[in-house]
């Protein structure tokens, strides 16, 4: 396998049209990335990652293989907790990785809390949380956040 580059996180809007006056849908699958070339942001330079079908495959195969279900967290406090002390509860976790007609999905059971607050427009994004190779593939899925500031260019 290649080497690993960097951690990088990204954002997708949560599907779901918010209807007027009522609270936000709750998805139970939600985009992880996008197929083709994704344009994103990080330290105030521009850069972009490629995510291929074959990709998927892989990323579905070592998923089946791990055996655990993926968490989905708050705004990447999974990767801060060492540094900033404050605890990382799980907002969610990914039960299933489905290909879907424009890129990978997952199956979320997200818990009372987070659903809450997804119905309540606390939270608008997604953000995967992935290893990178040196020529800009997806190597591996971290995790998943919720968070409300995406990185990903034109989301």
């Amino acid at each position: 396998m290649e080497k690993y580059k960097d951690l990088i996180f990204l954002s997708a809007e949560l599907p779901g049209d918010i209807p007027a006056g009522g609270p936000r849908p709750v998805p139970e699958t939600v985009p992880v990335f996008a197929y083709g070339k994704t344009r994103y942001e990080k330290g105030g330079k521009i850069a972009e990652y490629e995510f291929l079908e074959s990709d998927a495959d892989r990323l579905m195969t070592d998923f089946a293989r791990g055996g655990v279900d993926i968490p989905v967290d708050y705004n990447h406090q999974q990767l801060r907790a060492k540094e900033n002390g404050r605890p990382a509860p799980a907002a969610g976790w990914i039960t299933a990785l489905e290909k879907g007609p424009s890129g990978l999905m997952c199956k979320v059971k997200w818990t009372d809390a987070a659903a809450a607050m997804i119905a309540a427009g606390e939270y608008r994004y997604t953000s995967p949380t992935f290893y990178r190779t040196e020529d800009g593939k997806v190597a591996a899925l971290y995790n998943l956040s919720l968070t409300n500031k995406p990185a990903t260019l034109g989301c």
